[in-house]
Parts: structure tokens; sequence; C-alpha cells
């Protein structure tokens, strides 16, 4: 039997829209864009927690570069007559980041997809990795902190708390309304917290404790403080950098899925050659404080009896 053109077109047509349906690449967007949406609402809550409003956006590979600027005022006021002597005021370059670019890969096999399903060989799997790429951000971040502080020592959690709010004014004192925020160790903060009364509003996310009011400044309890230790700083003085990699050619040579923020990109690709699901994910972002003297470490040093501070 012959068929008429009307015929075969509607086959066509027929057969397209089956084929259509269910495809790989459709699945694969919808867990990527999962993955991305959650990797993103994660780090913006981070950043609420911390009060942080600064992001800086970079592309291709470009450093970091803080300054600090330092004043030299004339020894001796000019007398009646005498001509004025000059303040010099220098920008000096003080500190230089290079993020460093993440790359993650997971694969999921024909036979764990087979015996779990997708859910478990890939979307858990996946926020397995997930989990890493937010615990990195973190621990990169302590690292900043730690690496060159203005130091000093008190004797209790709240003196420490209270010193560091102190000493951190001293390098934002021209900056005006400024709000201040410390980190400890959870171990100090039960010491103090089982020989005093405190009034304070807790709440925890994204793996942090947060104190609200906590002798009357905001504390985050973050367990890669080492105890002992207080970190102060100013919030303004936090910045958060990333790679955004929906710009630039990246993003489309790799098919990538991305959000708005551009803080990940994401694809999931069905391998035939040995039938199994990968997952490819690329990242990179850090918190660094611009003026690294403005970060205050007070040691926790508890006094020999009798002595006092």
């Amino acid at each position: 039997m012959k068929l008429t053109k009307k015929q075969i077109k509607m086959n066509l047509q027929r057969f397209a829209t089956e084929a259509n349906q269910t495809q790989a690449a459709d699945l694969g967007d919808i867990k990527s864009v999962d993955f991305v949406n959650r990797f993103s609402f994660s780090i913006q809550e981070l950043l609420d927690v911390l009060g942080i409003t600064r992001k800086l956006p970079l592309v291709q590979n470009q450093k970091i570069i803080t300054y600090k600027f330092t004043t030299t005022r004339p020894a001796t006021k000019a007398a009646e007559g005498e001509d004025i002597p000059l303040t010099k005021v220098e920008k000096k370059k003080d500190k230089e980041y290079t993020i460093p670019f993440n790359k993650e890969r997971k694969v999921a096999t024909a036979e764990a997809i087979l015996a779990h399903g997708a859910d478990v060989a890939i979307n858990d799997t996946d926020n397995e990795v997930l989990g890493t790429l937010q615990l990195a951000v973190k621990a990169d971040f302590f690292t900043y902190l730690a690496a060159a502080p203005t130091k000093q020592e008190a004797a209790t959690l709240q003196k420490a708390i209270s010193k560091g709010w102190a000493k951190a004014r001293q390098f934002f004192k021209n900056k005006g309304n400024v709000s201040y925020i410390s980190f400890v160790n959870p171990m100090d903060v039960a010491e103090f917290l089982g020989d005093a009364q405190v009034s304070a509003v807790t709440s925890t996310q994204y793996g942090f404790t947060l104190l609200t009011n906590f002798v009357n400044q905001n504390v985050v309890v973050f367990d890669d403080v080492p105890e002992g230790k207080v970190y102060t700083t100013a919030v303004e003085n936090l910045v958060f950098a990333y790679y955004d990699v929906a710009k630039g050619d990246l993003g489309s040579q790799l098919n990538l899925t991305l959000d708005d923020s551009g803080l990940i990109g994401v694809v999931h690709t069905p391998n035939t050659k040995n039938a199994s699901v990968e997952t490819l994910a690329l990242s990179g972002s850090t918190l660094f404080a611009e003026i690294s003297d403005g970060v205050v470490e007070t040691s926790i040093i508890v006094p020999a009896a009798g002595t006092g501070e």
C-alpha cells in the first residue's frame, strides 16, 4: 500500500514528537539546574549570616590585590608665619590573592543507577559533591582570617570579644557607622555559658551557629576557629570574590548549566562508551578581608591564680 504525502508527513510528525518526549539532555538539565540553584542559595545564605553585601565577580583568572594607606604627619606644628609642613599619604600594596579554580568530576555507573535508582546514584551523590564545595568555601575563609591578623590577648571569652571589638575599631574609625562580627570556637562558648548568664538569640544556618547580641555583638561559632582564639573585624571589611563562569567561552564550550549568579557551572553527560552518567562541576570563590590588619586575633590566656589579667 502506497502512503500519500499527507500520511507520510503525519507519521514523521508523530515520530518526531515521540522522540522528543524523553531525552537524556532534558533530564540532565533538570539535575544541573537543581544543583546550581541549591549551591547558589547556600552561598547566599552564608553571606546573609555574615552580613556580607560586597561581591566581586572575576573573569579570566584575575588576581585580587589589596592596598593599605599609610599617613605620615609632621613631627612639629608650624609657628606663626612659617610654612605648614606636609602630611604625606601613601597607598601601598598589601596582599595579593589568586582564587583557585575548582573542578569536580563524578561518575555514576549504569549498575549503580540500576541497583539504587537515579535519585541515589546521581542526585544524592551530587549532594555530597555540593557539600565538599561548601566546606571548601568556609575553610578558605578561615585561612584568610588567620593569615596576618593584628594580635592581642585577653583573660576570658567575653573580654576577648570586647577587646577585639575595641581594637578593630581603630582600623575603621574613619568609615562611619560600622558593624562588627567575631568568630569563636564552640568550646570557648560552652566554657563561657557554663559560668555566666547571657541573653542571646541563637540560629543555625549554613553549618554556622549565629549568636545575635552575644555580649553586644554578633558572634559566629565556627568549628575551624582554634580553641582559645577570637577573630574580630568589620562586616564591611569582608568581600566575597568569585569566578563568573557564566561569562566568556567556558560556559558555552562545555554546555554548562548556570544560574543567574554564575557561581557554579554543572553539566550531566551520559557516556555510552562505559554506560555511566558523569557530573562535572566548575567553580571558584572565596571570602577575604580587604584590610588584613583590620582582622584582630585575640588569644584567650587564662591568668595564673591570684595574678589577675
